[in-house]
């Protein structure tokens, strides 16, 4: 997969999102919990990566390797759920939409618990063909995946902060509907913008797109 595709199907993925707000009518609690969701995939499958390798200097598997970068990041996720929950949840999503952040939180939306479904299979897809299959996994090196500096972490406060700002705007002016559109239009500007600037810089960089550290 070229860097061209891959910043294709990025958008794709970001578009998702967005017009699941428009025509699903996901609440900014959606949004936030998809975007942690997509996250602990990504967590998940650069574990597999870190654990396969196979070159760097050790032979594969890499448990200690694998172990560490997954009790840090899942520690970070852990504290960023308990923070969407209550902040995004309780705080903001109950005020201005009512209790039906818990719909999401336990998948009960069948158009949101779809498109968890799709992340799932779409990650799996990318790991299996991406790496596994095209043999990336034969020369990749653990180092490669195993980035303690996740920008998806740092991206979810800018979201949270620059988007919740968007979504009490829009409401205070038109209503909670336009409200979450100004949120979600924030999310997937800011979120487009990261990728499509990691890409550039790896192509400048001359590595891998499988290498990304953030996508």
């Amino acid at each position: 997969m070229n860097k061209q595709k891959t910043l294709i199907l990025q958008l794709g993925v970001n578009l998702m999102t967005l017009m699941g707000v428009i025509y699903l009518n996901w609440s900014v609690f959606a949004l936030i919990y998809l975007y942690w969701i997509e996250t602990l995939l990504y967590t998940l499958t650069n574990t597999v990566k870190i654990l396969t390798a196979q070159g760097g200097k050790e032979t594969a598997p890499h448990y200690r390797m694998a172990f560490r970068y997954f009790r840090f990041n899942i520690g970070l996720l852990l504290f960023y759920f308990i923070f969407i929950v209550f902040f995004i949840g309780l705080m903001v999503a109950e005020k201005q939409e009512g209790s039906n952040f818990v719909v999401y939180l336990f998948f009960r939306d069948a158009g949101f618990a779809a498109g968890v479904i799709s992340f799932i299979i779409l990650k799996i897809a990318e790991l299996t063909v991406t790496y596994f299959l095209s043999g990336h996994y034969k020369k990749a090196k653990p180092e490669a995946f195993n980035s303690f500096f996740n920008v998806r972490l740092i991206l979810i406060h800018i979201i949270i902060v620059l988007g919740v700002f968007a979504f009490i705007f829009f409401s205070n002016k038109l209503n909670n509907y336009y409200g979450i559109i100004g949120f979600a239009s924030v999310f997937v500007l800011v979120k487009c913008i990261i990728d499509f600037v990691s890409i550039v810089y790896l192509q400048k960089k001359g590595k891998d797109v499988e290498e990304v550290p953030f996508i």
